[in-house]
Formats: structure tokens, sequence, C-alpha cells
């Protein structure tokens, strides 16, 4: 993997942490189809391909019963990085 491809991913992944200014001003919570329409595709491909990517981030749940959600920055970093990766 060349420097610049590792510096990319290393910029992309500290975007991910959830304690910087960027995610208590612009993040908003995803669910599977919030994802889906994002990336033009069918929920159940998210769920096939996404969702079982060990680099994809983990979903966040608000309780026993809720549903589960992901920060929509996270998500972006993430599809960036797969991005990169197919490069």
């Amino acid at each position: 993997m060349s420097q610049e491809k590792k510096l990319t991913q290393r910029i992309l992944l500290s975007t991910m942490n959830a304690n910087t200014s960027v995610y208590k001003q612009n993040d908003c919570y995803w669910s599977i189809k919030d994802i889906a329409t994002y990336i033009g595709k069918s929920e159940s491909t998210v769920r096939r391909t996404l969702l079982q990517d060990k680099r994809f981030p983990k979903p966040l749940t608000f309780g026993k019963n809720s549903s589960k959600r992901w920060l929509s920055s996270e998500v972006k970093a993430a599809l960036l990085l797969f991005r990169e990766d197919d490069k």
C-alpha cells in the first residue's frame, strides 16, 4: 500500500472519532433504509454487503427493542475508505 493511500486512510479514520466537533454539529442517525437510499442500493444489498464487512462501523442502539442506527459521518467515512481500497 502506498504512503499516500495510508495517509488517506488515517485521515478518513480520524474523521470517525466521535469526540470531534463535526459530529456534534452535522451528524445524524441513519437507518438501513437511509444508508440504502444514500448509496442507491436496496436494503437487502446493504445488509448483505456493507453490514457484513468488518470495516463498516458498528451500529448504535438506544434501548433493548430499538432499531439499529449509524452515525451518518461514520457511514460516509467508511464508504470513502471502501472506494479508496477499490482503486
